[in-house]
C-alpha cells in the first residue's frame, strides 16, 4: 500500500468517526432536550419545588441545573405546537 493509499484511507476513516461523533452529539442533544421536557411536564404537575430536590438527588445535579432544566422544558413546550 502506497503513502498516498494510506492518507486516503485515513482521511475516510477520520470522515467517518466525525460522523458517528455528530450523531451521538445528536442524539445526546435529543435525550436532554426529552429529559427537559418531562421534568417540566413533571414540574408543572407535582410543583417545582418537590421536582428540584428529586432531581438533585437521583440525577445528581444541583438545583441550580435542575431549575435550568425545568426551565429550558418550559420554553420547549411553549414553543411545541
Amino acid at each position: 500500500m502506497g503513502k498516498r493509499s494510506r492518507t486516503v484511507a485515513t482521511r475516510h476513516k477520520k470522515r467517518l468517526d466525525l460522523e458517528k461523533l455528530t450523531q451521538r452529539r445528536a442524539l445526546i442533544n435529543l435525550r436532554a432536550a426529552a429529559f427537559c421536557w418531562i421534568v417540566a411536564m413533571t414540574s408543572e404537575t407535582e410543583g417545582a419545588s418537590r421536582v428540584i430536590p428529586w432531581i438533585c438527588r437521583f440525577c445528581h445535579m444541583t438545583e441550580e441545573e435542575a431549575a435550568e432544566s425545568i426551565a429550558i422544558g418550559r420554553r420547549l413546550m411553549a414553543k411545541s405546537p
